[in-house]
């Protein structure tokens, strides 16, 4: 499990708003208020669990409004190298 922590007030007092819908570069619409983010782009599944990341609220809230950048401007696989908290694969056939 990954375990973050900010150094003293790093984050500030402003509240971080995670928005409730994204989408991604080819126009796959998620949630990135969850703490499960699962969904297909293309020919990749991305699943990302912030659940298991133990740290403030402020600070996971912080790294989904980051991710969620990643995740709207570039492609699946570069939001599973810049996040440790991802599993990218290919979706399972049904």
């Amino acid at each position: 499990m990954m375990i973050l922590q900010a150094p003293g007030d790093l984050l500030g007092t402003a509240d971080l708003e995670v928005p409730c819908t994204a989408n991604t570069r080819s126009g796959v619409e998620f949630d990135p208020s969850l703490d499960l983010w699962k969904y297909i782009d293309g020919v990749n599944g991305v699943k990302l669990h912030f659940g298991e990341v133990e740290a403030p609220l402020k600070l996971r809230q912080a790294l989904k409004l980051a991710l969620t950048w990643y995740a709207e401007h570039l492609s699946p696989s570069h939001l599973a190298t810049c996040s440790n908290v991802s599993n990218t694969s290919r979706p399972q056939s049904r």
